[in-house]
């Protein structure tokens, strides 16, 4: 079963046409100004006609907004993490000592999405932050994760300092550099995480899919049971890769 076209903000944006653009999202023109520097990849249309689908990203485009579409189903299709615990750069690839050990040929293509936290005033604990490495391998989407506290750097050999951040700099730097096809995405840094308290009371439905809202919790289970669950962090590394991958 295909399920539904999502339409997927895939920013930066350019120049937005706000009268133009808030119809095609059913928006007030005040939530729209908001959508336009989020910097973040969501949801903002999910439709079972894909021409439908196509019409409103062509249309969204004409009005200064990147979108994309993407198949709901490759949203359910992402594979879980394999967290890498070590690494390191060999002459044919990179070799990652996940559960599997598998080396990555310099030449594939990869996706590296980064994210970290918002230092806010918070009483939760923040999300560690990670990098998702993204690769198609043998056309079976593979994912890796260097994950905080749990990945070790010994890999970047005399580069490796205390701070997660400054070794995931390195890192990202040298798969640019080893990797001719690799791209890095790194809108997902410094984001704000939003937190979901329960399933979101009823509220008048309007087109838009953000975090921890009724209208998102129905579309995600409607693409695949129990999808609901999925962390905000994770949904916007997944949106960050299949975005980037459909540019």
């Amino acid at each position: 079963m295909q399920g539904p076209t999502l339409v997927v903000s895939h920013p930066p944006h350019g120049e937005v046409d706000v009268a133009a653009a808030a119809p095609l999202l059913g928006l007030a023109p005040a939530d729209l100004r908001l959508k336009m520097h989020y910097q973040v990849p969501e949801i903002w249309i999910a439709e079972e006609d894909v021409v439908t689908a196509n019409a409103v990203a062509n249309g969204l485009s004409q009005t200064g907004f990147s979108a994309v579409m993407i198949p709901g189903a490759a949203l359910a299709e992402i594979p879980d993490r394999a967290v890498v615990p070590f690494f390191n750069f060999e002459a044919d690839g990179l070799a990652l000592e996940a559960v599997s050990p598998f080396t990555l040929p310099y030449e594939l293509p990869l996706i590296a999405v980064w994210f970290s936290a918002r230092v806010e005033e918070v009483k939760h604990a923040l999300p560690a932050s990670f990098l998702d490495v993204y690769a198609v391998v043998n056309t079976t989407l593979r994912r890796w994760t260097f994950l905080h506290a749990e990945t070790g750097f010994a890999g970047l050999r005399g580069r490796v300092t205390a701070s997660f951040s400054a070794n995931v700099k390195v890192l990202a730097t040298e798969l640019v550099n080893r990797f001719p096809k690799a791209r890095i995405d790194q809108r997902l840094v410094n984001m704000q995480v939003r937190r979901r308290v329960g399933l979101p009371p009823p509220r008048v439905q309007r087109r838009g899919y953000s975090f921890a809202t009724t209208a998102l919790h129905e579309l995600l289970e409607t693409i695949k049971p129990g999808l609901s669950g999925i962390e905000h962090q994770e949904l916007a590394s997944r949106l960050a890769f299949l975005t980037m991958a459909a540019s």
